[in-house]
């Protein structure tokens, strides 16, 4: 193997010598045979290796290059670069701190261990299984959510949702909340709207300041305690109705457990 300078031969190296240290500023390395001898050193800037660069121990104290295949398993302490394409498989790595910013990033097997910080603005598809999460304050907007084993619920907030003035017909959408508020403005009837197979919901109401108005329901089969209920009728007046399904809005169970609330 021959180094250049300027075009101008400087000496010939056995390629066999072990621990040669070859500086090189701005010169170019043809290698003329399959590889180079283990554990030799190569230091110096701007050096284009042309060919195969083949050792069972090469020692680089900085390395740069515009490609590099390796075919078996390269060891480096830390890596910086701009973009590293293909796939990179490692073992454990317990001392990565930092990935950059990731625009995609697909796991085929769990990740074990703890996962820290924001993910915005973010889709995650699959299964996701944690162990106890303490520190979860938000999972902002779920739309679905389901549970096959025990939930312990610490705390509950519930959504109230104002229908204002009922007139003669008044729907209750079961998407909007669970917790119904409404004024009896006139003999007004009820339509339940958008149950899933299991649904309960609480209505809170106010009678105006008339008196002996009618209450009834629309949107499956109703059934009372004994057959019937018996509703607050008097000026002012506030009732709490309890309604629940079973299976999804075919039959609802009403009660009225607390009344003349006024």
């Amino acid at each position: 193997m021959a180094l250049f300078d300027s075009g101008t031969p400087l000496a010939n190296v056995a390629l066999s010598d072990t621990f040669n240290t070859w500086r090189v500023r701005t010169n170019q390395i043809n290698t003329q045979a399959a590889g180079l001898a283990s554990n030799n050193t190569f230091t110096g800037t701007n050096n284009i290796f042309n060919g195969s660069l083949q050792a069972t121990t090469a020692n680089f104290t900085t390395l740069q290059a515009d490609a590099i295949d390796f075919d078996g398993d390269l060891t480096v302490d830390n890596v910086t670069a701009n973009t590293l394409a293909g796939t990179i498989s490692t073992a454990s790595q317990t001392n990565i701190t930092a990935l950059g910013t990731l625009t995609d990033l697909t796991v085929t097997n769990p990740i074990a261990g703890s996962v820290t910080g924001t993910a915005a603005s973010a889709t995650t598809a699959g299964t996701v299984t944690t162990a106890a999460q303490g520190n979860i304050t938000s999972v902002g907007t779920l739309t679905g959510l389901t549970v096959d084993g025990q939930f312990d619920l610490k705390e509950l907030s519930e959504t109230v949702v104002d229908l204002g003035s009922t007139g003669t017909a008044k729907n209750i959408d079961l998407t909007q909340g669970t917790v119904f508020k409404a004024s009896l403005t006139g003999n007004c009837t009820f339509t339940i709207q958008n149950p899933n197979t299991v649904s309960s919901f609480i209505l809170v109401l106010t009678n105006d300041s008339s008196s002996g108005r009618s209450v009834a329901w629309s949107g499956g089969t109703f059934r009372y305690p004994g057959g019937s209920v018996s509703r607050s009728t008097g000026s002012n007046d506030v009732d709490i109705w309890f309604v629940t399904t079973c299976d999804g809005g075919s039959t609802y169970y009403v009660a009225i457990p607390m009344t003349d609330l006024s």
